[in-house]
C-alpha cells in the first residue's frame, strides 16, 4: 500500500524541517506532498535543502497564504485527482509539528489490510488536549492503560512500549484528529474534500469524521502507534491563547449550525 503524505505548511520551518527527517527514517513506499501556503522565501529555502533526500517529494507551494483548510485541499485535489488509483492506496494527512517513530505507517497498513471494513485509522500521541493523547484515551475509550513508567521515555522508546503492549490492537472510534491520520483513498473519492466554512482549521477534522459516520465508514485509533504532536506548534506561534479560544468558539458554532449537534468522540 503505498500512501500519499500530505504535509500543509506555513514557515515554521524547524518544526517542518523536523518532520520531514522522522518522516524519511522511519517511513517507506511513500510519496510527500510538501504543501506550503505562503511561506518566505527563506523558510522554504531551509527546509528545501532536506527535503530532497526523500525519493518522491511533489511541491505545491502557494505565493500567498490561503489558509489551512484551502491548503489542504489543493494538496488532496492533486492526490486524489492527478494521481492515479492504482499508484496510492492511502493518503495520510500529516501536520509538520509531528515527529514520526518506528514503523508507525507498517503498522497503519497491517491495521487495513486485517479490517476491510476501516476506512481511517490514527495513533494514540503525547500530552495535548487531545483525547488522543495517552493521557486522555483511557478515558474515552475500552482497554486503553498507559503502561508503567510510560511518561519518563522519549518518544521511540514510548513508540516502542505501545508497540509491544498492543501490538496492530485498533479500537473504533467516531471522531479523529487529523494531525497524522490515515484514509483509505475512496474515502475522499466518495465524500469530497475539507469543509473549507472552518477556512483555519479547528472543527474541520469533526466535521469530516461525522460525514465519515453518515456513510457508514469506519474510523479507528491504533493503540499500538505512538507519534509524538507538538500541540498547536504552528497556530501557537501565529495566535494567542486567547485567540485561539475564540477561534474554537467559533468552529463550535460553525458545527452545530451545520449538523445540529456537537462533536463526539465516541
Amino acid at each position: 500500500m503505498k500512501a500519499d503524505i500530505i504535509v500543509p505548511t506555513f514557515n515554521q520551518e524547524d518544526h517542518t524541517i523536523r518532520c520531514f527527517d522522522s518522516l524519511k527514517e522511519h517511513t517507506d513506499n511513500y510519496r510527500l506532498i510538501w504543501a506550503d501556503d505562503g511561506s518566505t522565501e527563506e523558510s522554504r529555502e531551509k527546509v528545501s535543502k532536506v527535503v530532497e533526500c526523500h525519493s518522491e517529494v511533489v511541491k505545491l507551494w502557494s505565493s500567498s497564504n490561503k489558509g489551512f483548510i484551502k491548503n489542504v485541499n489543493n494538496a488532496l485535489t492533486f492526490a486524489t485527482k492527478v494521481s492515479r488509483p492504482e499508484d496510492t492506496k492511502l493518503i495520510v494527512l500529516l501536520n509538520n509539528d509531528v515527529i514520526l517513530t518506528e514503523g508507525w505507517l507498517d503498522r497503519f497498513r497491517r491495521i487495513f489490510i486485517n479490517d476491510d471494513m476501516l476506512h481511517a485509522v490514527g495513533p494514540i500521541t503525547s500530552e495535548c488536549s487531545s483525547w488522543q493523547s495517552f493521557l486522555n484515551a483511557s478515558h474515552v475509550t475500552h482497554g486503553f492503560k498507559i503502561p508503567h513508567n510510560f511518561v519518563s521515555h522519549s518518544a521511540n522508546e514510548r513508540a516502542k512500549i505501545l508497540a509491544n503492549h498492543y501490538s496492530d490492537l485498533m479500537m473504533p472510534c467516531r471522531m479523529l484528529a487529523f494531525f497524522c491520520t490515515a484514509f483509505r483513498r475512496e474515502v475522499f473519492d466518495s465524500l469530497g474534500l475539507l469543509d473549507e466554512r472552518f477556512e483555519l482549521g479547528y472543527g474541520d477534522d469533526d466535521d469530516f469524521a461525522l460525514r465519515m459516520n453518515n456513510a457508514s465508514m469506519k474510523l479507528g485509533v491504533s493503540f499500538g502507534s505512538y507519534v509524538h504532536h507538538v500541540h498547536r506548534g504552528t497556530f501557537g506561534t501565529i495566535y494567542t491563547p486567547e485567540e485561539i479560544k475564540a477561534i474554537q468558539a467559533k468552529q463550535h458554532e460553525r458545527f452545530e449550525a451545520k449538523h445540529g449537534e456537537r462533536a463526539r468522540v465516541v
